[in-house]
């Protein structure tokens, strides 16, 4: 048995992931990635000033999407590859990741349209009908949902995962596949740089890379069970070596410019880590980052309304905190506020929009099997 097969019986709960099918390590990532993306909005969307100890979430943390991708191959290669050969799987796939996903982004469309008609400004209906059809990942100055890229890129990669299912079945085509896929993205982020500048970042051919990484990670935890060990030594050192010396890169390095293939390095940090904590042998967890895990799809889009919505009170507060506990202290009070407020609107969403969604995507896959 893998050690992820051995990590079904962590007492760690979750509702948006199969009890059978829950890494803790994994899922507590998912945490990491969404907040690490809040933090860098934070500092983007307001005129709070960042303290010169915290540059790099300005310079790095963005990169939390990237994390997200590589956990996205992941973990969707971990669920599904059990139902290859059972009848209708595709048509299963299909159905869930749907009602995962849409309930809360035609929800946040809905709010952005319905702001933009509040105010006077019109309304695009051929971007509305882009964002309802998850096609933004073409055209990605197109997309009304703020920081929505990502689920077109995703949606799209839904769209190729099952063919990458019954192709990539072994180490070796991993391999093959990340290589191919690092070439595309190099080419693509070149290219695409060249006609469409800083929006090339959210196309779906700049980020190829991230998901076959995922896949690879998955190919090498799945090793571990089968006589190398050693991966579980070397992989945290490997990861977190890796990200601390990204992290350190000077602003003006040469990797950091140009079409930002640092991103590339990043991914293949990610992807090591992904392995290390695929093979932990921790069956629970952190429970902060589960809990931030669980609801990391609430966070991820509902922060940068909630940023926008906070953004008078919390440059008020800066400056109302800065002259008696400095810079520092200010920004992390400030950081601290936002973090709870969005958390309380996250838990709600959560409840009452993505979970109703996933049991409405069971349903319809119920009725297919009886059927």
């Amino acid at each position: 048995m893998s050690v992820v097969e051995e990590q079904v019986a962590a007492p760690a709960i979750s509702a948006t992931v199969p009890a059978d099918r829950l890494i803790p390590g994994i899922h507590g990532l998912r945490g990491l990635a969404a907040m690490a993306v809040v933090l860098f909005h934070f500092t983007q969307l307001t005129s709070i000033v960042l303290p010169d100890a915290l540059r790099f979430v300005a310079s790095d943390f963005a990169k939390g999407v990237y994390l997200f991708f590589v956990l996205s191959a992941f973990a969707l290669l971990h669920s599904t590859e059990r139902h290859l050969g059972r009848p209708q799987w595709g048509a299963t796939f299909f159905t869930k990741r749907f009602w995962r996903i849409a309930p809360l982004f035609y929800l946040i469309l809905f709010l952005i349209v319905g702001f933009q008609l509040a105010g006077g400004n019109a309304v695009d209906p051929w971007r509305v009908v882009l964002n309802l059809a998850f096609s933004t990942a073409f055209s990605p100055q197109d997309g009304l949902v703020p920081a929505g890229w990502t689920v077109g890129v995703e949606m799209l990669f839904y769209a190729m995962f099952p063919v990458l299912l019954l192709t990539v079945r072994s180490m070796r085509a991993a391999i093959v596949l990340s290589i191919m896929a690092t070439v595309a993205t190099c080419a693509g982020r070149i290219l695409l740089f060249r006609e469409h500048g800083d929006w090339a970042n959210f196309m779906l051919p700049s980020n190829l890379c991230f998901f076959a990484y995922g896949i690879l990670a998955y190919r090498v935890a799945l090793s571990d069970s089968q006589g190398s060990r050693s991966i579980r030594r070397v992989a945290p050192v490997v990861s977190l070596l890796a990200i601390a010396a990204l992290l350190a890169l000077p602003e003006d390095h040469a990797l950091r410019r140009g079409a930002g293939l640092v991103t590339i390095l990043w991914g293949l940090a990610f992807a090591v880590l992904c392995v290390w904590r695929g093979v932990a042998t921790s069956r629970r967890g952190n429970p902060a980052m589960h809990y931030l895990g669980e609801r990391s799809y609430s966070i991820y889009l509902l922060h940068p309304l909630v940023i926008w919505l906070m953004r008078p009170r919390l440059q008020g507060m800066y400056e109302l905190l800065v002259g008696s506990i400095g810079a520092f202290g200010a920004w992390m009070a400030c950081a601290a506020v936002l973090l709870a407020v969005l958390l309380v609107l996250c838990e709600a969403s959560y409840r009452l929009v993505e979970l109703p969604g996933i049991q409405l995507g069971g349903w319809f896959n119920r009725r297919r099997q009886l059927r």
